[in-house]
């Protein structure tokens, strides 16, 4: 049965249709109407990248791969980048699996901002990102060296684990040390006890309780350390101009001058007293005057011996009591004669006098 103009129309319709989705997907794959720039990156291998995979930068779809070119001992891949799309000199393209379960796609660092932006037809940079296989070779590679060392090292380990056995059924018995302290209730009550003692300490400093809370709730103490250190400031930026006492000995060199004068004087004084010169000096390292005030000294001290036991006449004159009253005694009459003298005239005291010599 000849088919009818209408279906005709109809399937001519819909065969162009399906040719222009098909277009349409490959104009948005290849880019052909976009406009770009190519960049050229130089890998050691390309496992698994195809023409059309995609070109990430910092994961955001920016282009595609357009060919390969097998160069001496690499493959050179050209990717176009999409129009307005800055790439930086130091940016670093690889190659990264796109999931588990296959596909690749490369992959472009920002770079800094201040390097340059590459222009087209360019070369990249690259960094080797190992594949999922590689990976999974490395991962079989090491367990195997891991099962190698424990079947070489399997004696060891069975001591070992039976080491730790025994140290495990010890501690659930509770002996040694280490088990009393995991068994031993009492060291879980003084834990405890110690626990809320400090929570109760910590609560009482936070209300300003006892002399640690007080320090640390007292807003006078801050504002007198404040005020101490504005004050040493003070005394610092004094001293540093040389202001005071203090300010004048750090800062004025003349101190240190006549410092330094007064030590070498002083050196040459010792000096002296060394070479023996002077008075000083002969008094310092002349034996023989040592040993006259030595005889000097023993003579002294036979004197006043003599005068402790009342010999001689400074001896009689300090220990004889006698003396001492016949003194008072005198000193009493030669009161009483000068009243009498005072109470007559002057020829009867002259008469008295005369009377007293002759």
């Amino acid at each position: 049965m000849p088919m009818s103009p209408e279906k005709r129309v109809g399937l001519f319709f819909a065969l162009g249709l399906a040719i222009l989705l098909v277009i349409l997907e490959m104009v948005g794959r290849e880019g052909i109407f976009r406009r770009g720039y190519h960049l050229r990156a130089r890998f050691d291998r390309v496992t698994g990248l195809r023409v059309g995979d995609a070109v990430k930068l910092a994961g955001v779809d920016v282009g595609n791969v357009s060919s390969f070119t097998t160069l001496d001992r690499k493959v050179e891949v050209l990717l176009r980048v999409h129009q307005g799309t800055v790439v930086r000199e130091d940016a670093t393209a690889s190659i990264k699996q796109t999931s588990f379960l296959g596909g690749t796609h490369v992959d472009i660092s920002f770079g800094t901002p201040t390097a340059r932006a590459l222009q087209d037809g360019e070369e990249l940079r690259t960094s080797e990102a190992g594949d999922l296989g590689s990976i999974v070779g490395s991962v079989s590679e090491a367990a195997g060296q891991l099962s190698q060392v424990l079947a070489e090292n399997r004696e060891g380990l069975k001591g070992t684990v039976a080491s730790l056995r025994t140290v495990a059924s010890r501690l659930e018995k509770g002996e040694g040390t280490l088990g009393k302290l995991l068994t031993d209730d009492a060291l879980f009550r003084d834990l405890k006890t110690a626990a809320g003692n400090i929570a109760s300490l910590t609560t009482r400093i936070e209300k300003g309780e006892g002399a640690l809370g007080k320090l640390m709730q007292d807003d006078g103490l801050y504002a007198n350390l404040k005020n101490t250190a504005a004050n040493l400031d003070r005394i610092t930026t004094k001293v540093e101009r040389g202001e005071g006492t203090v300010g004048k000995l750090v800062n004025d060199d003349s101190l240190y001058t006549e410092l330094k004068k007064t030590l070498a004087d002083l050196r040459g004084v010792a000096d002296r007293l060394g070479d023996r010169g002077g008075t000083l000096g002969k008094l310092i390292n002349d034996s023989a005057l040592y040993d006259e005030a030595k005889e000097a000294a023993a003579s002294l001290n036979s004197i006043l011996k003599k005068v402790e036991r009342g010999e001689g006449t400074l001896g009689k004159l300090l220990t004889d009591d006698s003396l001492f009253y016949s003194a008072k005694d005198g000193f009493r009459k030669l009161g009483k004669t000068a009243d009498q003298l005072r109470d007559q005239g002057a020829l009867s005291t002259i008469g008295i006098a005369l009377g007293v010599f002759f």
